[in-house]
């Protein structure tokens, strides 16, 4: 048995190393671009660093040809751009253990080398009570960012979302939307959504629009070959386009008929498709016209062709559908709606728990004050606080600033903002009174979606303190709309 736990232990140190260069390099990738890496960016470099060879990597919801080809490359190439080092899978571990031997971009130690204040303060008051010795922290603690693992025991369900989901994937030709803003937990609910189709004899393929090139939407042509060529690849199917998309059918028809008579009978089983970030379409009006009509009329198909009840599809979306699409022709008003709320309070303990943290009422009262029950913003805390990076004392005064845990995530808006003046303006008027604001139903619609707004019916009010604090100072502190661009 000791020898078991000895072999457990090392292993645990390696998974634990891993997972300080991985958030070394979201560190770095987000002091330098202003963004973060993504789940699937995440998990390769998790898996990169523990030595597994490429071929070899999976990533939920991606076939091993799309993270060779596709995923990993670009993932190699932005960190060659943010270190100025040549970044591989074969030097990516050599690289980031190199770079905590450097300052950090922001001209300091990086963040993995700031710990230890905890530790100090652990006796405070206000810090959680430990369940476990405060030194060292809980094993297996998961970095914060992207969607969890299938297995991860940070998923907190939220009842009944998620046994009405899996009930309604099971029933031939169902339709699901998922809708909440951003990091709220729509990919981790729409993996397990396929998981379970899995589970229950289906084929199934995750496809995120955020991997399609620019190029693809030119046209609505290009945009339904590019679909049937994702679907077919990750179905590990010959891509047969050039014999099977005829000039004189028309787009739709062609990529119908794609389905019809060839995907869904050569895989002779249903398939369960998953559509995230569909929310990429919607500014290709035309596009998403023709696509989303397209996806209603399949729908519709299930209810009379035995071929289509073999076809289960979720959609996944940060917000309202803002474009024009009529009511016959919109998968956005049939099917079952999934709208995925905040954490209750019982939800927020249950994930501290989880964290190796015992929190008193009052405590998840404080850090909701701030941050609401947003499950990203909840679990980063948690994460910080279990590493003894920081009490929760000095998270809550800090949280707000630009040396808070939430820095990269608050600059991270600031920069869309920058990039989108009318949405810049229009939350400004929001965070400028404590009162609910009217806005433009698109602008409305597309900060609710980053998350900043609550929509309150024909009105909207911030979403939390935190971004209450944080813009109030940014945006009207120094009246920069106007004068010169947002400075990060």
């Amino acid at each position: 048995m000791l020898e078991r736990q000895t072999l457990n232990q090392g292993c645990s140190m390696a998974d634990v190393e891993v997972l300080k260069l991985v958030e070394l390099a979201d560190n770095w990738i987000g002091q330098k671009t202003g963004d973060l890496l993504d789940d699937a960016q995440k998990a390769i470099l998790r898996q990169a660093l523990a030595g597994q060879r490429l071929k070899d990597i999976q990533v939920t919801g991606y076939t091993g040809n799309t993270v060779q080809r596709e995923i990993a490359p670009k993932l190699w190439k932005l960190l060659s751009q943010v270190t100025g080092k040549k970044v591989s899978i074969k030097t990516v571990r050599l690289v980031l253990e190199g770079l905590r031997e450097e300052a950090s971009p922001s001209g300091s130690k990086g963040a993995l080398e700031r710990g230890g204040r905890g530790s100090e303060e652990s006796a405070s008051p206000h810090s959680p009570r430990r369940q476990t010795s405060p030194d060292p922290p809980p094993e297996g603690l998961e970095l914060p960012g992207g969607q969890l693992d299938l297995v991860s025991r940070f998923y907190i369900e939220r009842p009944p979302i998620e046994a009405r989901a899996f009930e309604e994937i099971s029933k031939p030709g169902s339709l699901i939307r998922i809708k909440a803003p951003k990091q709220m937990g729509k990919t981790s609910l729409m993996t397990r959504l396929l998981h379970e189709a899995e589970q229950l004899g289906c084929r199934s393929v995750a496809l995120n629009f955020e991997l399609a090139d620019s190029e693809v939407f030119t046209n609505l042509d290009k945009f339904l070959q590019w679909f049937c060529a994702i679907v077919t690849d990750d179905l590990d199917l010959p891509i047969q386009l050039d014999s099977r998309w005829s000039k004189f059918l028309g787009s739709k028809k062609n990529c119908t008929n794609y389905f019809e008579k060839y995907l869904l009978p050569a895989i002779d089983t249903p398939l369960a498709l998953g559509l995230d970030e569909v929310d990429r379409i919607f500014p290709h009006e035309k596009i998403a016209d023709d696509f989303f009509g397209l996806l209603r009329a399949w729908h519709e198909k299930a209810k009379q062709s035995d071929i289509w009840k073999n076809f289960r599809l979720a959609i996944v979306h940060g917000t309202e559908v803002y474009i024009p699409l009529s009511n016959d022709q919109s998968p956005f008003n049939v099917g079952l709606p999934v709208e995925l709320s905040e954490f209750n309070s019982a939800q927020v303990r249950d994930l501290a728990h989880r964290h190796g943290l015992d929190l008193t009422g009052t405590q998840v009262e404080q850090l909701m004050a701030m941050v609401g029950g947003h499950p990203h913003l909840v679990r980063l805390a948690f994460y910080n606080i279990a590493r003894q990076d920081v009490t929760l004392e000095d998270l809550l005064r800090d949280a707000p600033t630009e040396t808070g845990i939430y820095a990269n995530h608050l600059r991270q808006h600031l920069r869309h903002l920058e990039q989108h003046p009318e949405l810049a303006s229009a939350f400004k008027q929001v965070v400028e009174t404590d009162s609910p604001v009217q806005l433009m139903p698109a602008v409305a619609y597309k900060l609710n979606s980053m998350g900043l707004v609550r929509l309150l019916g024909n009105q909207v009010t911030v979403t939390y303190d935190l971004y209450r604090q944080y813009f109030r100072q940014r945006l009207l502190g120094s009246e920069r709309l106007n004068a010169s661009p947002l400075s990060l």
